[in-house]
């Protein structure tokens, strides 16, 4: 798991998104990021690509994200 942060600070370093260490309960600058990840969701959902859709959210529920469809979209939050 350290594996796959490390990863994704690097990633998102590019990008200039930074991420806090969860135990400091800050996810500063990681907004952006989430969105882009709910936004890509969204996409493969309308394209009929259940199981990359699911794949995101599961991904994204283990890092403490929580996502709530809706009508008007998807609303997230941290756990």
């Amino acid at each position: 798991m350290q594996e796959a942060q490390s990863v994704l600070r690097d990633l998102g370093s590019v990008l200039g998104l930074t991420f806090v260490n969860q135990l400091d309960n800050q996810r500063v600058g990681s907004e952006p990021f989430i969105q882009l990840l709910v936004d890509t969701r969204a996409r493969l959902r309308e394209s009929k690509q259940y199981a990359q859709a699911d794949q995101i959210r599961s991904e994204l529920l283990e890092l403490g994200v929580e996502l709530e469809d809706t009508a008007h979209g998807t609303d997230w939050r941290f756990r």
